[in-house]
């Protein structure tokens, strides 16, 4: 499913020997429940219960959250939703008046819309806000009360509290698993099923990759290496338009877990890098200068897809005399190439990079690859000593909205 190849520099054995203990450190953790979801089966067939009767009663779901809460479920609508599917999602992932007009005037039939309540803690502000207008919008317009999901822990919060009022249906999010880790859990899997795909597909994608203890340990070592050469920024370039959404979901996955202030001593913690998604060959038209001849300062992943790379047919003519070289090559082969040679002219910069190639973007495959990026942060920050599953960051800002509400 995933090949890793084509690195800078050679892999460090010392770093590459502490980022295999951390890996073990991490795997042996019973506290983390986002390496368990592939083996508890109830989680499964519940939302796959839940999913039959959503498509039984409605032929479009909307995913409201924030987050770790919405950026999953995005991925899934990027790959997998086409203009053939007979189910659509979409999100109300802000608080933003515009957008939430704009998703009501898409709708075309609220009588069959489902709406799906999604946050952690059921206390997310800009979720539970969301929740009041949109049942007071279906108020206002006379509507019976609309078909409802939370998506939450399962215990006393407000969103769970809401929602047993509300005699909705009630999906858990497991206490041990955090939002950001939370994709394969009814967060991301419940909107997949929607959509009429196989999660089970998603969950022996997971399960393969909790077995490739040598990939992840080897990419944390990389990383390890990119921290070791100062390099504070790790761009992850995505040369396939249908993971532009995984990139933003990477971004909160690393930048959550990885920078903090103080490591498990509470001493000064180690730095951790930035990290960036960009898509290819698009952003070799926006940012390529800056990282070819900027500061020396980038760590840079390619990640590739096979089948992206290729194309429906052949070309047999050009009307640019300038493009007769192209006749009788695929569309796909164009990307290969600026791939590889966007690659290959920042290594000859001095630029780190490593490549990572995935065979296609079946629901197997981007089981695996949520959970490869979940365990390589995870042992990161084993690797670091840091508490890679809180955000004490983020709190201060949330305390300081209200009481700016509240004023």
């Amino acid at each position: 499913m995933l090949k890793i190849s084509q690195k800078s520099h050679s892999t460090d054995p010392f770093l590459l020997e502490k980022s295999q203990r951390a890996l073990k450190t991490l795997l042996a953790r019973n506290d983390l429940g986002f390496m368990q979801i592939p083996m508890r089966d109830e989680l499964w067939r519940e939302i796959e219960r839940v999913a039959t009767e959503l498509r039984g009663q409605c032929t479009d779901l909307v995913v409201v959250g924030i987050g770790g809460s919405g950026l999953g479920p995005r991925v899934v609508q990027e790959i997998f939703q086409t203009p053939q599917s007979d189910r659509r999602l979409h999100f109300c992932d802000n608080v933003d008046a515009l957008e939430f007009k704009r998703l009501f005037a898409g709708l075309s039939n609220l009588a069959k819309t489902a709406w799906v309540f999604t946050s952690k803690s059921g206390s997310t502000i800009e979720t539970i806000v969301s929740a009041d207008y949109i049942l007071e919008t279906y108020r206002r317009q006379s509507l019976p009360q609309p078909v409802i999901c939370a998506v939450t822990e399962l215990r006393a919060n407000p969103l769970f509290n809401w929602a047993q009022k509300n005699k909705a249906s009630i999906l858990e999010i497991p206490l041990d698993v955090g939002g950001r880790f939370s994709v394969l859990t009814a967060v991301g899997m419940l909107p997949a099923a929607f959509l009429g795909l196989d999660i089970q597909e998603f969950r022996r994608g997971a399960k393969q990759a909790l077995a490739s203890g040598p990939e992840i340990s080897d990419f944390m070592a990389q990383t390890l290496m990119s921290f070791k050469r100062e390099e504070w920024i790790s761009l992850f370039w995505f040369y396939c338009s249908s993971l532009k959404t995984l990139g933003a979901w990477l971004q909160q996955l690393w930048a959550e877990s990885l920078a903090k202030k103080l490591d498990r001593q509470a001493k000064a913690a180690p730095r951790a890098s930035t990290p960036m998604g960009a898509v290819g060959a698009c952003d070799q038209h926006s940012i390529l200068q800056q990282v070819m001849e900027g500061a020396p300062d980038k760590f840079v992943t390619f990640v590739r897809v096979n089948t992206a790379e290729s194309g429906p047919w052949a070309l047999e003519t050009s009307g640019f005399p300038e493009n007769q070289f192209f006749v009788g090559r695929q569309m796909g082969e164009l990307l290969a190439a600026e791939a590889e040679a966007t690659r290959k002219a920042l290594s000859q910069e001095g630029v780190s990079t490593l490549e990572l190639k995935l065979h296609d973007l079946s629901p197997a495959t981007i089981g695996y690859i949520f959970m490869f990026w979940e365990l390589v942060v995870g042992g990161l920050g084993e690797a670091l000593d840091i508490n890679a599953f809180d955000q004490p960051g983020v709190e201060l800002g949330k305390r300081l909205a209200k009481e700016i509400l509240k004023s």
